[in-house]
């Protein structure tokens, strides 16, 4: 395993709400400069998650929060000739033409990214991503139930051959019954049932309740390894979604954006 002293130096505490003194595009720069290669294919592989949620964004017409391994007008390019994006992006974007239908399939464009990531993500970005995918999976059950529809018709592409899927699927096909299964976020969803009808609040909540957890994984990992790094940029993302909305001026703006920023 490679320590990255120097890039160690630089990664100072954060919170969310003060501004980070080293942003994204000088991390990405720093580690294009001092990674490994196959160091260099996590951080990438971690900035495709950035990439899908600001996808996200300008499906749901708002601005991205951070770029990911593509600046916005770069993902407004690669809409156009999908050649370029990993396979798994490239099929949805040539199976949804159209905003609407590719922000309506998010959480199937989601499910092919964790079986992708699958393949490929190690130390801490697999810990972190297996934690992602529970609790959004968790998040769309609950939402189901209480919105009284159906439980999300995309979720059911799950796999259940994929080791990170198969727990999930079993889940999925008996119903909406997550006690055992989804114990690691379980605090989350506890957040998700008492502050439904506070939706700021909530958002908040659980970007806390997410830091921490990030805190408490990276906790495994040397502090001059690339895991450290890597979890210093899911922070800075964390601290950049809430930011955004913190920084709305009135109560019908922060709902929009809220509504579609994927939990």
């Amino acid at each position: 395993m490679t320590n990255y002293y120097f890039l160690a130096t630089l990664i100072a505490p954060l919170s969310l709400d003060l501004d980070p003194e080293v942003h994204i595009a000088e991390l990405k720069q720093l580690a294009a400069l001092n990674l490994n290669h196959k160091d260099q294919r996590q951080m990438r592989l971690f900035l495709t998650w950035i990439d899908l949620n600001n996808l996200s964004a300008l499906w749901s017409g708002h601005e991205i929060n951070i770029p990911g391994n593509w600046t916005r007008e770069e993902l407004v390019d690669l809409q156009k000739f999908p050649l370029a994006a990993p396979s798994f992006l490239e099929a949805y974007l040539y199976k949804y033409t159209e905003d609407v239908e590719r922000a309506a399939h998010f959480d199937q464009l989601l499910i092919s990214y964790f079986s992708y990531a699958y393949e490929q993500a190690t130390g801490f970005l697999k810990d972190y991503l297996q934690y992602e995918q529970v609790l959004r999976v968790a998040f769309a059950a609950r939402r189901g139930t209480k919105l009284k529809r159906p439980f999300e018709e995309d979720l059911r592409l799950l796999d259940p051959i994929d080791p990170w899927q198969s727990q999930l699927h079993a889940v999925v096909e008996g119903g909406l019954d997550i006690s055992g299964a989804l114990e690691n976020v379980q605090e989350a969803l506890d957040l998700y049932d008492s502050n439904f009808q506070n939706p700021l609040d909530l958002f908040k909540q659980l970007l806390v309740v997410r830091f921490d957890k990030i805190e408490k994984l990276k906790a495994g990992y040397s502090p001059f390894s690339v895991d450290a790094i890597i979890a210093y940029a899911a922070e800075l993302d964390i601290v950049s979604r809430w930011q955004t909305v913190a920084k709305a001026k009135n109560q019908t703006k922060v709902m929009t954006i809220l509504k579609d920023i994927k939990a």
